[in-house]
């Protein structure tokens, strides 16, 4: 038993191919702004997050601030999940 395989290749681009192509370079610096301004959200978002986290160690305790504390405790861990949760892609 004998198989064949024929290969042929031809210059008939798909012109949807060729917008692609042509406009690759744009596609990557977009991608490119993306990921800067996701490093840039991620960063403030762990700055916001430590920020709290200070905040939180800063108040005294007392009646009714334990619940306080507790709820800006809650949202800096929030703002950490976040940020975990969405890391910047490696450039």
């Amino acid at each position: 038993m004998e198989i064949h395989i024929h290969i042929h290749h031809h210059n008939d681009n798909d012109p949807k191919l060729d917008v692609i192509i042509k406009n690759t370079e744009k596609i990557m610096s977009v991608v490119d702004d993306l990921k800067a301004t996701l490093g840039e959200i991620n960063a403030t978002t762990d700055e916001i997050a430590a920020d709290v986290t200070e905040l939180v160690a800063k108040l005294p305790d007392g009646p009714g601030l334990e619940e306080v504390k507790a709820g800006l405790t809650a949202v800096s861990e929030r703002l950490k999940g976040v940020a975990s949760q969405y890391p910047v892609p490696p450039a």
